[in-house]
């Protein structure tokens, strides 16, 4: 059975790009950085106590939009870009996920459960005219 689907979903075309080597596997590089970050950010929030505040969306917001915007500026022109900016930006992602999770859980979903899909839909719609493909 071949597991590597579940460890990069890119196609081995694109994988050069978007993928560590790690031996024989490839490692989606936003992926590498997000799954640990939000396990992380999940498992701190759980240990300390955090109450929701009026600075939650402006943070989630702030960690989140680097990886929406990278990604969306990688699908416009796919050589921009580079895997080390990849899992940063998944670092971030996982992070302010790992917030919006806790405090929606925690909370209810207010704000956040608007404007994330908003921005994200912004970011696909920029991108492309900012980074015209090559």
């Amino acid at each position: 059975m071949d597991w590597s689907f579940l460890l990069s979903h890119h196609p081995p075309a694109a994988a050069g790009d978007r993928c560590f080597r790690v031996g024989p596997l490839r490692l989606c590089a936003r992926c590498s950085g997000l799954f640990p970050a939000l396990l992380a950010g999940l498992l701190v929030q759980r240990l300390l106590p955090l109450t929701a505040s009026r600075w939650d969306l402006p943070v989630e917001l702030a960690l989140i939009l680097p990886a929406l915007w990278d990604h969306a500026r990688s699908v416009a022109n796919p050589k921009a870009g580079s895997n080390p900016i990849r899992a940063f930006t998944g670092q971030l992602l996982g992070l302010g996920l790992s917030r919006v999770a806790v405090v929606g859980h925690v909370e209810g979903f207010g704000a956040e459960a608007f404007l994330l899909p908003v921005v994200l839909s912004g970011c696909f719609v920029l991108a492309p005219r900012l980074w015209p493909r090559a």
